[in-house]
């Protein structure tokens, strides 16, 4: 739904445009993927675990248990320190990627992963290169950008990505005009030729150890339809799906990856999907974002509360049932919570606002919402973030009343915003109090 996401793969189809395929030489089709490859990996910056601490921060990982649960960091984190000590027993753990003493101190470093406006945005961060890249990513917003690249570019359909993850790594596969590819993350992908000519090279002599040389910790598999638990055997795909699924993944790799190997289809246990039945063809047809949130919109109002509806809250559109899922979301930022140790009256939270020194918001679209951790890292929000970030650091400041006691609000209008706190009215278009709402109210909301 994003510009950008289009503008990006323009970019990438001028580029494979300057090849003419030859006669014997690489299709249309594999010159194109050649160049999606080839421009994610030399145009973003795939961050190492040192340059998130540097840039998002660090995560307490015993807040984590109380906010997530004991069993779901634990294991995380179990899987992250068995395949990095694997890892540095072989010597492929490089300087830069090795944490294991953060986490031994309980700590981890808060990855985030983003949408390509968001990407974009980093960019800001990288200063200290002489060729900027475009972006900055790790392997789980690459695979979902690469895949969302891959239905701009057309010829990949919905029902074609595959995304195979852990809390390790994550990698896209899909089909382009029938013929599939694997992205293992930016800087490496095949196609099926290219796979069977590595089995049996390098250090790999069997197509089980090269997909364990690369994804041994796979653990769940992701479709826009639906996925799979690899390590609980379930399933929202179903029957029809998974046997498709399966064939694929034989088809190119010759064997199943991971411990699909050892669990039959028909053990999964598959939970109703009421997506199972949807026909992909407007998706797959839409040229421009404009038509893809058309698209999406009509889709989603179709099938409430599912992934389809979920779309317009990654994108961050403020035209959903639930807006309130954006202050809940502002609420866990660790940044805004931070900085709200600094804030005693209402008047420091107005200080701490007017200090962020841009005016636009890194969607450079008033109707989507950036959170406030994200305001505060890039210095830069329109009136509606600001007031999301004012709202947040009352919420969370010591000094001050809470804000729920005193019946505070989030109130946007069409040409301004305003958080009202008690009896006390501020507009984040000039932070600065005031007795009235000016403009049309066109959206109100609290906790």
């Amino acid at each position: 739904m994003s510009p950008a996401l289009w503008e990006f793969g323009a970019k990438v189809e001028k580029a494979s445009d300057r090849e003419s395929p030859q006669e014997g030489a690489k299709s249309g089709s594999e010159l194109l993927m050649d160049e999606l490859q080839r421009y994610a990996n030399h145009h973003l910056f795939h961050a190492a675990p040192t340059d998130v601490l540097q840039i998002w921060g660090i995560l307490d990982l015993q807040e984590e248990r109380e906010r997530l649960g004991a069993e779901t960091v634990d294991y995380t984190v179990q899987l992250v320190v068995w395949d990095f000590e694997r890892r540095k027993a072989l010597g492929l753990l490089a300087e830069n990627q090795d944490f294991l003493s953060v986490i031994a101190s309980g700590r981890f470093p808060e990855y985030e992963y983003s949408t390509i406006d968001v990407i974009r945005a980093h960019r800001r961060h990288l200063n200290r290169k002489k060729h900027k890249p475009a972006g900055i990513t790790s392997c789980a917003d690459e695979a979902t950008l690469i895949a969302s690249l891959a239905c701009a570019l057309r010829g990949v359909s919905f029902d074609d990505i595959v995304i195979f993850g852990s809390p390790v790594h994550y990698t896209t596969f899909f089909k382009h005009e029938g013929k599939a590819y694997w992205f293992n993350g930016k800087k490496e992908y095949f196609d099926q030729d290219a796979w069977r000519t590595l089995i049996g090279t390098e250090r790999a002599t069997s197509a089980r150890e090269a997909i364990d040389a690369r994804i041994v910790t796979l653990d769940r598999i992701i479709t826009p339809r639906g996925h799979c638990l690899l390590n609980t055997e379930e399933s929202t795909l179903g029957p029809e799906s998974l046997a498709r699924l399966f064939r694929d993944l034989r088809e190119f790799f010759t064997v199943l990856p991971g411990k699909l190997a050892s669990i039959p289809g028909e053990r999964f246990r598959t939970a109703r999907n009421r997506l199972e039945g949807l026909s992909s063809q407007p998706l797959d047809r839409a040229d421009n974002a404009i038509e893809v949130r058309r698209q999406l919109r009509v889709l989603a109002d179709r099938y409430p509360d599912s992934l389809l509806e979920g779309a317009f809250y990654c994108a961050r559109d403020l035209e959903v049932r639930y807006p309130q899922a954006y202050l809940h979301a502002a609420l866990r930022g660790h940044k805004a919570r931070k900085a709200a140790d600094e804030v005693e009256c209402l008047e420091d939270a107005i200080g701490l606002v007017q200090r962020i020194e841009g005016t636009e918001s890194i969607f450079a679209d008033r109707n989507r919402i950036a959170l406030p951790d994200e305001v505060l890292l890039f210095r830069t929000g329109n009136d509606r973030e600001r007031a999301l970030l004012l709202y947040t650091l009352l919420q969370h400041a010591r000094g001050v009343q809470s804000a729920t006691e005193q019946d505070a609000e989030l109130i946007f209008t069409d040409t301004d915003s305003f958080v009202r706190c008690g009896s006390t009215l501020v507009s984040t278009k000039s932070l600065s109090k005031t007795v009235e709402i000016q403009g049309d109210v066109v959206l109100r909301m609290a906790v």
